[in-house]
């Protein structure tokens, strides 16, 4: 009789092992066995757990049908009896492939993605559960990082972490059995950066052109996480703003010349804030054209003082700039295209300088113009007379009786107080229109002598004078035209007298019935010839019934040329023919044959012709 000893653990392939190795899924058979007398109790444990029991032949079993990675371990085989005890070891490692991959960091665990500050260090540890060990790998963008083939862990560190880092990483675990892989994504967070602002035809640019009347579309983007807050504004007011995508749309529908300027875009986050500049330059035609001096600013007309100097400046918004032009009477005086501004510069002022002044500006898209009145203030000059029949004279002669008017003119601004003087007296003043006239209804001897004609304003005066000579009447001129008024008032009544004469004569024969007939006419008149010129003899009419006087004879002729009128032929001299006036008469063919006018038909007049002698 003996107690338990000799005892040893076999599997079916191999004997008295202290430790055996089982693929995953495949059986394992563990035999203990023992010598004593009598027979041990056998029994084995697995992690202090009795599993099976037995008291036959000092042998015991250990079937595992189907190994898994759970029965890795040691297991105690134990044979006792009365006399004493013995036991036993074997290690069972369950040979798998990689599995239960983990990646944890050192602030989460088995977290499938992290954020991490900017600047930061990052340590991320992937483990996996495997035997023989695995190779371990880490890949960023599907690139080796590092690699490990020790006890199933491997870290990954990054010391200082930038925005680059973030992305997708992979760890992969492989060994003989199998391979396995887990994914971390690393989201690093940062302040915003890389803003850019682009429009629809240029890419991140400083500054953008566009023709008044368009649209503009400018958009702002930024890289930041968490996703920023973007603001765009002008003249520093907000105009919208926006915490989405790290993206702003500035849109201005219908630009105008109002909406040129700078542009800021504002991108803020917790970890920091970025801004960018745009300039949207619009293109017009000229507007806002202003014409101002050095005193005066936006004066439609400035007065200079004649001798100063003049500077007048015209400005005009634009872009692109315009070509500005001053012209005065038409006539251009100088050009520029330079920075929509253009100065006139007139050093010495003369009256002449006195006018309209237009300021042109026009560019491709325009043009725009404006003008200035320049009046120079002077002293009064170019004085001068004119009469209603003379013009600037110095003297001038009138008739006694006859009416002067006589003007006084200058030029000057302002205008002149003007002042008529005879013999030092001053007769008339006026402040109007730079004239003054001096009226002298009737004329007279008196009136002979010079008159002093005097202008002035505030910035001189200046006077003239004109002679005024008084002609005496001549007392043979009157005679001469009141004679002369006399015979023309003569002559003209006696041809009323004769219109008369021969419309009553008409009016008696048409009244007879049976008296008077006819009335002839001398065919051919006798004529009194006086200094070459003819004279006609007109006949009294006669009256048929009495063809001859008491005495039976026929009445005589009566010359009218021996008849003049005025002067000395009132005497019945034909040798002084001065200032005579003779008649001259025309008769029209009659109608009948027989030279008689009878009384049924019209009867031709006489046409009467005065000629002086």
């Amino acid at each position: 009789m003996n107690a338990p000893q000799n005892l040893s653990i076999a599997s079916l392939d191999m004997i008295n092992a202290a430790s055996i190795n089982i693929i995953e899924g495949n059986s394992a058979v563990i035999i203990c066995s023992v010598e004593s007398f009598p027979v041990s109790n056998l029994t084995w444990r697995h992690l202090n757990v009795p599993m099976n029991r037995t008291s036959s032949n000092n042998e015991l079993w250990l079937v595992i049908p189907h190994v898994t990675s759970r029965d890795t371990g040691v297991y105690q085989c134990v044979a006792e009896n009365q006399h004493g005890a013995v036991e036993g070891f074997i290690t069972i490692t369950v040979e798998h492939a990689p599995r239960n991959l983990s990646i944890t960091s050192l602030d989460t665990i088995n977290a499938s993605s992290i954020n991490i500050i900017e600047g930061n260090s990052a340590v991320i540890i992937c483990s996996v559960e495997s035997f023989p060990a695995s190779n371990l790998m880490w890949r960023h963008l599907n690139v080796p990082m590092n690699r490990t083939s020790s006890n199933n862990e491997l870290w990954f560190v990054i010391p200082h972490v930038t925005s680059r880092d973030t992305g997708d990483y992979q760890c992969v675990a492989e060994n003989e059995h199998g391979a396995v892989e887990g994914f971390i994504t690393i989201t690093v967070e940062y302040g915003p950066r890389n803003l850019s602002i682009t429009s629809l035809d240029t890419i991140n640019t400083s500054s953008i052109n566009i023709i008044e009347g368009n649209s503009a579309v400018i958009i702002c983007s930024v890289e930041s996480f968490p996703a920023s807050n973007l603001m765009w504004r002008h003249l520093n007011v907000p105009m919208n703003r926006t915490s989405s995508n790290n993206e702003l749309w500035l849109v201005i529908p219908h630009i105008t010349s109002r909406d040129t300027g700078d542009y800021q875009c504002v991108a803020e986050n917790e970890h920091g804030a970025v801004e960018g500049f745009i300039t949207i330059t619009v293109e017009h035609a000229p507007q806002n054209l202003s014409i101002t001096s050095l005193d005066t600013i936006n004066a439609s007309s400035i007065n200079i003082i004649e001798g100063n100097s003049a500077v007048i400046i015209c400005s005009v918004e634009s872009f692109p700039v315009s070509n500005l032009t001053w012209r005065h009477l038409n006539v251009p005086m100088n050009r520029t295209s330079s920075n929509n501004e253009l100065w006139l510069v007139i050093p010495h002022v003369t009256s002449r300088d006195t006018g309209d002044y237009q300021c042109v500006a026009e560019n491709e898209h325009g043009a725009v113009e404006g003008f200035i009145t320049i009046t120079v203030e002077h002293a009064p000059q170019n004085l001068s007379f004119t009469s209603l029949d003379m013009i600037n004279a110095s003297s001038i002669n009138i008739i006694e009786g006859n009416s002067t008017v006589i003007i006084c003119s200058v030029e000057s601004f302002p205008a002149s107080n003007l002042t008529w003087r005879h013999l030092n007296v001053p007769m008339n003043r006026t402040s109007s229109n730079n004239e003054l006239w001096l009226v002298i209804p009737h004329v007279t001897s008196r009136d002979t002598g010079d008159y002093q004609c005097v202008a002035e304003n505030e910035h001189g005066a200046v006077e003239g004078f004109i002679t005024i000579t008084v002609e005496c009447r001549d007392s043979s001129k009157w005679t001469v035209g009141l004679l002369t008024a006399g015979i023309m008032l003569s002559v003209f009544l006696a041809g009323i007298f004769i219109l008369i004469c021969v419309r009553k004569r008409k009016t008696a024969m048409e009244e007879r019935v049976s008296g008077t007939t006819d009335i002839a006419l001398t065919p051919s008149p006798p004529t009194v010839k006086h200094q070459g010129k003819q004279n006609v003899l007109i006949t009294e009419p006669r009256d048929t019934t009495r063809d001859t006087t008491s005495e039976g004879e026929t009445p005589a002729p009566r010359d009218l040329s021996e008849r003049p009128v005025g002067g000395d032929a009132g005497h019945g001299n034909p040798d002084k023919p001065d200032n005579l006036l003779y008649t001259n008469i025309n008769f029209s063919k009659l109608p009948s044959g027989d030279r008689t006018v009878h009384r049924s038909e019209d009867m031709e007049y006489a046409q009467i012709r005065f000629q002086k002698n």
